[in-house]
């Protein structure tokens, strides 16, 4: 008898997540990303927008791929902060930290 556990894949060896999508109204690319629980739309690549400028050759969906490959590496190599590619800012912890310490 066939074991059906031996027919799942492999887990966390390739990264398959987000998915390239274009706006039209805004005439821009962006890649749609799930993370924790929310659908990050993701359309800047190091400051450009997907749709302005050209960057190492790349604009418009090229760039969204570019940035969706990112994305996949990143997730595979668990090194993913939303962050990095969000453009939120991160907390900054050591002033708390130092006063946890002189306390």
């Amino acid at each position: 008898m066939l074991n059906p556990s031996a027919l799942k894949p492999p887990q966390n060896l390739i990264c398959m997540k987000g998915s390239i999508h274009y706006r039209r109204d805004r005439n821009y690319w962006f890649v749609a990303w799930y993370y924790r629980g929310k659908v990050f739309k993701i359309n800047r690549y190091k400051g450009f927008l997907c749709r302005d400028g050209e960057l190492a050759g790349l604009k418009g969906k090229g760039m969204a791929a570019r940035i969706l490959s990112l994305m996949q590496s990143d997730e595979e190599n668990g090194t993913l902060r939303i962050e990095k590619y969000t453009r939120e800012t991160t907390t900054d912890v050591i002033p708390h930290l130092k006063s946890l310490l002189s306390a």
